[in-house]
């Protein structure tokens, strides 16, 4: 199988190139296809924040997995994107375009009446479909939120495999394997497991031919469990909200006794558009 590039918390921008026509296959012209049309699977997380890894300074979480791949390959420490939330920021990702031009202007709710118009404008050309072009097959793993209606589905923005729940869970968490609803309501606390078995098995199925796989997993994003083999291992896995009116943040200890906490000492934890300390 050719080598896997793994890109992970960050945008990749690819210019890909029209390859040269190979007039005798070689040991050495094999190996030089695996280079010209490397694997590549690019993961996103929701809403998790910088320093919630090893690698960025995380102390009460551990992420040795993650830590090994930036030991051994590249780790980005300035980092820019499109939009501060979920839809807009996705559609920038895909694109490499402004979000107010590709149609997301705002995140989706798809209970609100007002949203059913918003979504990934069909036009426009995804990095998926770029692959395409240049002979991979495309899959998409994790949750998509970028627009409900038919017209807008990953299928027509260059994936040929989906599977996971696509919408914000907290709105709708049904959850698909293609086009076939197998779950009313994803169970969470399975959630990664079913994640990592399909991109395991993406990943075996599509081992002779150049992939590329797009992972974005709905978590640390709410709402979540633990998997029974990860329950209590981390120090800082809390339920959180903030109060409008008091403007502090409720949650709960790993005793399960409510306690409360400013939210300016966790400035990612803020309501959109609002800056720490103010």
């Amino acid at each position: 199988m050719k080598n896997i590039y793994i890109f992970t918390l960050g945008v990749i921008c690819l210019a890909v190139c029209e390859k040269q026509a190979v007039i005798a296959e070689t040991p050495q012209t094999s190996l030089q296809k695996a280079h010209d049309k490397p694997n590549v699977i690019f993961v996103l997380m929701d809403d998790m924040g910088y320093s919630d890894i090893g690698c960025y300074g995380a102390k009460k979480v551990e992420t040795p997995n993650i830590d090994q791949m930036a030991a051994e390959g590249l780790q980005f420490t300035n980092f820019y994107t499109a939009a501060s939330i979920c839809s807009p920021s996705r559609a920038a990702f895909l694109t490499g375009v402004y979000p107010q031009r590709s149609g997301l202007y705002m995140g989706i709710n798809r209970n609100r009446e007002a949203h059913w118009f918003l979504g990934l404008n069909p036009d426009e050309i995804t990095i998926a479909e770029q692959f395409k072009k240049q002979g991979y097959a495309t899959s998409m793993i994790g949750k998509w939120h970028l627009g409900s209606e038919e017209k807008f589905s990953y299928f027509h923005q260059g994936f040929d495999h989906y599977y996971g729940a696509p919408e914000n869970m907290g709105h709708d968490a049904a959850f698909y394997d293609g086009k076939k609803k197998i779950f009313n309501h994803t169970p969470l606390e399975k959630l990664n497991k079913l994640y990592t078995a399909r991109v395991v098995q993406q990943i075996e199925t599509l081992k002779d031919e150049p992939f590329f796989i797009y992972y974005a997993h709905n978590y640390p994003h709410t709402p979540y469990k633990a998997g029974a083999n990860f329950k209590g291992s981390s120090k800082d896995g809390v339920a959180w909200r903030c109060d409008p009116g008091t403007r502090l943040g409720h949650r709960r200890d790993a005793e399960g006794t409510p306690v409360q906490r400013n939210p300016r000492e966790h400035p990612r934890h803020l309501h959109f558009g609002q800056r720490p300390h103010e």
